[in-house]
């Protein structure tokens, strides 16, 4: 939240939400979306979807149950393809860029 009720009246709350807002968007972002790939990369094993109702009892599933559940085929590629580009390295370094973007 923003201290002061949402009022800035001194330096130290000013530089207590950019520090919170830079970290927020370079480290935990990069070490919440860094491992994605892994995790999500085989569908079968932490499926981003699932198609049809919960299980509304704790009986065991069959494995035709858990394969009805799954994506199709595309909606599976499709959800590689997003958990690979987004768990991909950036090769530039935090504040060091190959485009400039701001001009004097």
């Amino acid at each position: 939240g923003v201290p002061g009720d949402g009022q800035l009246t001194n330096t130290e709350d000013l530089v207590s939400i950019l520090t919170s807002i830079i970290y927020t968007c370079s480290a935990a972002h990069g070490a919440a979306n860094g491992p994605q790939y892994s995790e999500y990369g085989f569908p079968a094993g932490y499926p981003m979807l699932l198609r049809g109702a919960p299980p509304t009892t704790k009986d065991p599933s069959t494995d035709q149950d858990i394969l009805d559940t799954l994506p199709d085929r595309l909606t599976t590629l499709r959800m590689m393809t997003i958990t690979r580009s987004l768990s991909a390295e950036d090769p530039e370094k935090l504040g060091i860029y190959s485009e400039q973007f701001t001009f004097e």
